[in-house]
């Protein structure tokens, strides 16, 4: 509850500062000021308001209806897209309100907004079409392949602060999943196989040792060298 109320309150203080500090320091028809207020001052105000809320939005729905585990690690990566693009917004945004108040100026301003969201959703697409894929191998009946494995390790890393020697090791395992194991059925249809998908599963859910990591690897060369047999 003190969560919520402390990102209603920075956002409420954050959304008053930009409206009366933008009323009071910039100033109509100051052409040669720094602090001019142009003819899209206020657009670009209700703009940063807009996203302030919305990114507010988002992170108020999920401490109270956090998002269940059956979407992965989508919602941790969509918060830090979220995040980014927001910062990359603003960014833009204090450095053109100091611009000209000039067309060409405001178009590439908002050209360049729309191109930031238009990355963003691009992004969210292609992290949900792997997810789906991921999530297509966990019906019953069906074991995960190499690809798909190799799939979750990649958003695992994406989604999680993983240190560098651990990074290493999984990004090894990653590549070694993805050209050395065959998906072939003699592969998808091994005790041995299915015994190490179900190990990766487990310690996907947890923060992955360097020995962890490390066992994962000669597990996987194990297996690369079994069925090359």
């Amino acid at each position: 509850m003190n969560y919520k109320r402390g990102i209603i309150f920075a956002a409420a203080a954050l959304t008053a500062t930009m409206l009366i500090g933008g009323y009071f320091l910039f100033q109509e028809n100051a052409a040669h000021s720094f602090f001019n207020r142009g003819s899209c001052f206020w657009y670009k105000q209700a703009y940063a308001v807009i996203v302030l809320w919305g990114v507010a939005g988002y992170f108020l729905r999920n401490t109270v209806r956090p998002l269940p585990d059956k979407y992965g690690v989508f919602p941790v990566l969509f918060s830090m897209h979220l995040l980014f693009t927001a910062l990359a917004a603003y960014f833009f945004l204090f450095i053109f309100i100091f611009m000209p108040d000039t067309r060409p100026v405001n178009t590439v301003f908002f050209i360049i907004q729309a191109l930031l969201w238009i990355v963003f959703f691009l992004k969210l697409t292609f992290i949900g079409v792997q997810e789906k894929i991921i999530s297509s191998a966990e019906s019953p009946g069906k074991i995960k392949s190499p690809d798909q494995i190799s799939i979750e390790i990649k958003l695992y890393l994406r989604g999680h602060n993983v240190p560098k020697e651990v990074a290493d090791v999984l990004k090894k395992l990653k590549e070694y999943l993805s050209f050395s194991v065959p998906p072939t059925d003699r592969v998808l249809s091994s005790a041995d196989y299915g015994e190490f998908v179900c190990k990766v599963d487990k310690l996907l859910l947890t923060d992955i040792s360097l020995s962890e990591a490390e066992a994962l690897l000669v597990e996987a060369n194990r297996l690369s060298r079994l069925f090359a047999a």
